[in-house]
């Protein structure tokens, strides 16, 4: 059993028609106004609210040039792994194989059984030493990739505050610089203790890897403190700033929409809608344009409000 809105007797099942049988209101039409309006305050707010959440990313992303130039080079890190940053060439009875100092080498080590083999030599006397230092170089691969696995994802991940995440980014960039001369270091310890061997069993070389990695290291810095230093300028349409604070409040609780006017935020393009609508109201109503006070210049200028009604203020 319901209730009627307007009278709240109750209705019965056999009461299927459109009007209540003991006041007669309007089943289907009572509270529409009402519920029209609060439809209208919730999509004003809620579209708004949209609004600013995406410009804030666009913004965070490709807000400025800096910005862009962060989007174009934060993958470059980690495409340097690619490249070896030393090799060191094995060769053993019925086996003669590459080992590259790489994410890919790295990759295929794992898959190979070759790390396996490097922890049970590193004890032999004489070669242990020079497969010791090729470990460390591996070691100082994986945590340039760590780091430029970070400096990605904090790029990607950057429009809630891109300032403080261009800040991260560069602090990672000094870790990476760290490592990519630990790198080097390394490197250049195991291809002296190769070549002091005189063997024909290894031999050491370096790669570009890690001298890429530096330098993709020193350009992600540079453009992130740029970009600390600058920032990002937000444009928000006219009204959507307050109205996705509102938003925030009502889906806190703190405001209901009956408590809301209509337009819930006033703004220049809702104004010039509204002198539209009346106009049209006037002009329905059998006024002329002299008497609505309205040339046709004016009525087609005010239509044109239409096209900008949603619009944003892009600076």
């Amino acid at each position: 059993m319901s209730l009627c809105p307007h009278c709240e007797k109750k209705l019965r099942i056999i009461d299927w028609r459109q009007n209540c049988p003991h006041c007669g209101v309007n089943l289907m039409f009572f509270g529409f106004e009402e519920r029209f309006f609060e439809d209208a305050k919730r999509a004003e707010l809620s579209v708004a609210a949209a609004r600013v959440r995406w410009k804030k990313v666009k913004t965070g992303w490709a807000g400025s040039l800096w910005a862009k130039l962060r989007l174009i080079v934060m993958a470059a890190p980690l495409l340097t792994l690619l490249l070896p940053s030393a090799t060191l060439l094995v060769k053993l009875p019925f086996y003669e194989k590459p080992w590259d100092a790489s994410a890919l080498g790295l990759y295929g080590m794992f898959s190979d059984g070759t790390l396996q083999f490097l922890r049970d030599v590193r004890k032999i006397p004489v070669f242990g030493p020079v497969y010791t230092d090729f470990g460390l170089v591996i070691l100082a691969v994986a945590a340039l990739a760590v780091i430029s696995l970070a400096i990605f994802l904090c790029s990607v991940f950057s429009f809630p505050s891109p300032k403080k995440m261009a800040v991260a980014v560069t602090v990672l960039c000094g870790l990476g610089v760290a490592g990519a001369v630990a790198d080097l270091i390394l490197a250049n310890r195991m291809n002296k203790a190769a070549a002091g061997l005189g063997s024909d069993f290894l031999a050491g070389s370096f790669g570009p890897g890690t001298v890429a990695a530096l330098a993709a290291f020193l350009a992600v810095a540079f453009i992130n403190v740029m970009l600390a230093r600058n920032g990002v300028v937000y444009h928000f349409a006219e009204g959507d700033v307050e109205r996705a604070a509102i938003f925030t409040r009502l889906k806190a609780g703190e405001v209901s929409l009956g408590d809301l006017p209509y337009p819930v935020v006033e703004t220049a393009e809702t104004r010039a809608l509204e002198e539209k609508i009346q106009a049209e109201i006037r002009i329905a109503d059998g006024e002329s344009l002299a008497e609505a006070e309205l040339t046709k210049t004016e009525l087609n200028e005010i239509s044109n409000a239409d096209g900008i009604i949603g619009g944003e203020n892009d600076g």
